[in-house]
Order: C-alpha cells, then structure tokens, then sequence
C-alpha cells in the first residue's frame, strides 16, 4: 500500500492537526498519543504492517497532536482539554459522527478525558497496557527516564525503544529511535508529562462507552493490583490479558492483539447511520439536497493509439481504482461508470469536495510513479434536488455536473456557485471562473474553480 495522503484539519483554536486515513469501516483512530509521525512511521515495516491489517476491517485514522509530527508543532496549551479539540477537528474534518479510541502509553490520558467528556463521539474505547496511579505518582522507572529526558535526548529516545519494545532488531530501533526525535521535542514530551499531574480517578469513573483494557502481565512494570484498580474504576470496562514481554503494539507477534480488538470493535459496532450515503437508498437521497459528482479521463478516446491497448487499460483501472478509494474514503455512492469516467452523490457538499480534492491529488501521486503512461482526470460537481429511478439519478442538476465536467480543464476542479456558498466558511479555496456557456444549459452559469493544490486535505 502507498504512503497515505495527508489532510490537515483546523481546531477550535486555530491548531492544524494532520491525519491520513486508510481502508473502509467502522472508524477506529489509532494510538491517540504525542509520540507520532504518521510520515514517517510509514518507513517502519512493524508499524505499517500492523496498520494495514487493522484496516481489513476499519477505516482506520492516525494523526498527530498539537506540538508532534506534522500538526503544528509551536503551541503552547498540550492540556487533556487541548488534546481532545484534536480529535474533535479530526473527526469533523474527516465527516464523521463518531470512532472508537485505540490509545497506548502517553495518548491514553487524552483518550480517557475524551470518552469520559464526549460519549457522544466515542463508539468504543480500547487501552493497550493502561496503567493508574494517583496523580503524580509515576513508578520508579518512569521517573528515572523523565530525568534522562532532561540530561540527554537522543539517549533518551533510543532508551524508551528499548523500553517500549524491547531487543529487536537494531535496524528498527534505529528507525524508531529518529522517528522519536523527529516527533516532537524534549519540550513536548516534558510539558506533555504534565498531564501526570490531572487526577484521573473522576474521568475514569464517568467512561460510559464500551471499554476494553489489554494487559501484557510479562512485561516488568506490570502491577496486577493498579490492574484491578483501574478496571474497577472504569464501569463499562472487561480486561483481556495476553502473551508478550514488550509494550509495543505493532510487533509481529501481535497478531493475537489485533484478533482481540478486531472481535471487541465488532462485538459493539453501531448501526449504519441513516445520513451515511452508501447505506441509504436513491428514494431517500432525493429528499435533501444533493451533490453530484463527475469524472472524466482526459483524452479518453486517443488513450488506445496513444499508449496502446495494454496500457490504456492500466490506465482507465487506475482512474477507477482512484476515484472508488475517494468516494469509500468521502462517504461517495458510486451511481454508475459512464465509460470513461464516474458518476457519484454525496449527501454534504464538503464530503463531494474532498473527494474531489482527493481525486486529484492522487491522480497526481500516481502520475508521479507512471511518467510514461500519465493519468489526467477532469471534475466537475454541482448540487440540486435530482430524480431518483431504478438506482439512477436524473434531472437538470445532474446535466448541469455533467456539463461542468466536460467544461474543465485537466487536472481542474470546477464546481457550481450553489456547491460553493453550501461550504462557505470552511477551508476551501476558490477561484471565479466567471460566466459560462454550457452546451445545453440556456443561460451562463458562473463556476468555480477549486485551488486543490492549496487546500489542507
């Protein structure tokens, strides 16, 4: 699987946080904590692997706190409160209602505040060797790295390697190790040890969502009475305990751990949301507002004698494998293939924009790896009240995306001024592209053009 695209999300208080997203499903963020680089841990085979497996059966979110990774990194408020605005931006920017919470180590603080503060937007919640102790009262080996952290960073990070996943091999621990030193700063990690400091026990015993806490009991700082206690604390909470001598998670010998939170996450999986447009019929879809979606490959008819046979295909899958990625991605219905491109819905204008966004930018990367046999897509969208019959849509807002679509230009984004003014606010930016004459629309439409290759995600 290629490296993930990255997408920026804008909290409340003008934070950037970057997350990517990865395979279809219920929506599971994973390891919500500040040691992050979701670039970077692509490069860690262990890690990546045990990314992609958990989205066989998720839709599967990392990013990357305020203060670490990609967000924005000058920040100075890393509260509980702070942390949970993070993933407050993430699960807006990315269209949905609610996730689960996977959190290991330094992130199940913030994870626990979230679920206990938001139940709402928690569907479930999983710790991964949680540990309690009473507020400032951290055990003698955390203590002993805190002052390590202070004296020497570099020996520090390669040391919490060894602590987290213990002798492996050193081409990881080496790649693990930078990974540490390029998330965030001895700063970070120091004002984020803060949180140490919050009395958990009233956010614990408020978690009313679904809880599961995994314990490895081989692994030298475990307590089995803290175990009890933090279970007792937490009313939804069962324990598991399983095989290992290490903190990490992404180790290959975790497919067992993977197995346990695939079985809990399906054990508790909502029900699909009616406003989710692939669960919903076209009769329903037709009574709000809707928005249409075109692609079209460019040149599509010169492709054969162009590349010839062969490689035309490759390309016409590319443009499908793209474009069905985006809309499981977005919330898409795919309608129907006209041939050389897709027609699509979405029930909020801001899902049809970042697909489209999406589109391009993938495009893009895969033009980047296949110079010789290029991909250009145009995209056009507007939105409107449409006819529903035998799973199709019809209607004069539907012509009118298509006529948009053949109106742009490759590699180009153009929408309707109704698309436009239903995203007015949020993050998207727009050119005017003026007043224009559709084939087959009598008067001129005023399009938009979206700038995708300046837009955060």
């Amino acid at each position: 699987m290629p490296s993930p695209s990255i997408h920026y999300a804008r909290t409340e208080d003008g934070v950037s946080i970057a997350y990517w997203a990865i395979g279809s499903g219920s929506p599971v963020f994973v390891d919500v904590g500040y040691w992050s680089h979701i670039q970077r841990e692509w490069d860690i085979p262990e890690r990546r692997a045990w990314l992609e497996r958990q989205a066989e059966h998720h839709r599967v979110i990392r990013f990357d706190h305020r203060g670490s990774g990609l967000s924005d990194r000058n920040v100075d408020d890393l509260s509980l409160e702070a942390l949970g605005r993070d993933i407050d931006a993430v699960l807006e920017h990315a269209g949905l209602k609610d996730a689960a919470l996977f959190a290991t180590s330094g992130g199940q603080r913030a994870a626990v505040a979230y679920a206990a503060n938001n139940p709402e937007r928690v569907s479930q919640l999983v710790l991964w060797q949680p540990a309690y102790a009473p507020a400032g009262n951290l055990p003698p080996s955390l203590k002993a790295l805190a002052m390590l952290r202070d004296a020497d960073w570099e020996f520090y990070t390669d040391t919490m390697v060894l602590w987290i996943q213990g002798w492996t091999s050193a081409e990881t621990s080496v790649r693990l190790g930078a990974m540490f030193r390029e998330a965030c700063t001895a700063e970070v990690v120091r004002a984020s040890n803060e949180q140490q400091n919050v009395d958990l026990a009233p956010l614990l015993e408020a978690i009313s969502v679904p809880t599961l806490l995994i314990f490895r009991p081989s692994v030298r700082e475990y307590n089995a009475e803290a175990s009890r206690d933090l279970a007792s604390r937490i009313p939804s909470a069962r324990s598991v305990f399983i095989d290992g001598t290490n903190y990490a998670w992404y180790l290959p010998d975790a497919e067992k751990l993977v197995a346990t939170v695939d079985a809990f996450l399906a054990e508790h999986e909502p029900e699909p949301e009616p406003e989710h447009v692939e669960v919903v019929s076209t009769q329903e879809l037709t009574a709000d507002t809707h928005v249409v979606l075109f692609t079209d490959i460019a040149g599509s008819s010169a492709l054969a004698s162009r590349y010839g046979d062969d490689h035309a295909h490759e390309v016409r899958r590319a443009h499908d494998r793209i474009v069905r990625e985006a809309l499981q991605a977005f919330r898409g219905r795919e309608v129907k293939h006209t041939g050389d491109g897709i027609m699509a819905a979405f029930a909020m204008a801001s899902h049809g924009l970042n697909c489209a966004i999406e589109i391009q930018r993938n495009v893009a990367a895969y033009n980047d790896e296949h110079e010789t046999y290029p991909l250009s897509i145009y995209v056009g969208l507007n939105a409107g009240e449409p006819i529903a019959e035998n799973e199709d849509l019809f209607g004069t807002s539907v012509d009118l995306a298509a006529r948009i679509c053949d109106f742009a230009d490759s590699g180009q984004i153009l929408v309707s001024d109704v698309v436009r003014q239903l995203v007015a606010g949020k993050q998207y930016l727009f050119s005017d592209h003026g007043l224009s004459e559709l084939r087959g629309m009598e008067d001129p439409i005023r399009l938009w053009e979206v700038r995708w290759l300046e837009v955060d995600g």
